[in-house]
């Protein structure tokens, strides 16, 4: 997890039974729609530290892809809008290899942290 050791710390994995446990609870409890529910069980990775400098608790919300696309872009933006719900804090991300300019500029229009190669970037 020491590609994204700047952007959280003491960082652990959010295994995927854990993680489609809370959105199935969020699903029966109305906080998610079906349609978000699968959305966001979509998501490649969700990860768990804290956020510098204050150390709040924080989720990472990340697609991974050889060569991110502006829908790599996108899905993980909409996965972290929708586990916002259930956690304050929530960060998008992607990591790649590569990225497209096109994919790069939707990613800094919607705050989306891109990982290249271990390093993030922009």
């Amino acid at each position: 997890m020491a590609y994204f050791d700047d952007l959280l710390r003491r960082i652990r994995v959010i295994p995927r039974e854990d993680f489609a446990a809370q959105l199935e609870d969020a699903f029966e409890r109305g906080r998610l729609s079906p349609e978000e529910r699968r959305d966001t069980i979509r998501l490649d990775l969700l990860l768990c530290g804290q956020r510098l400098p204050h150390r709040a608790d924080a989720y990472l919300a990340v697609e991974i892809s050889w060569n991110i696309e502006p829908d790599d872009v996108e899905r993980a933006a909409r996965g972290a809008t929708l586990l916002s719900r259930l956690n304050p804090i929530v960060i998008p991300a992607v990591a790649s290899r590569g990225v497209t300019p096109e994919a790069m500029e939707k990613a800094n229009t919607l705050g989306v942290k891109v990982v290249l190669d271990g390093q993030p970037f922009g």
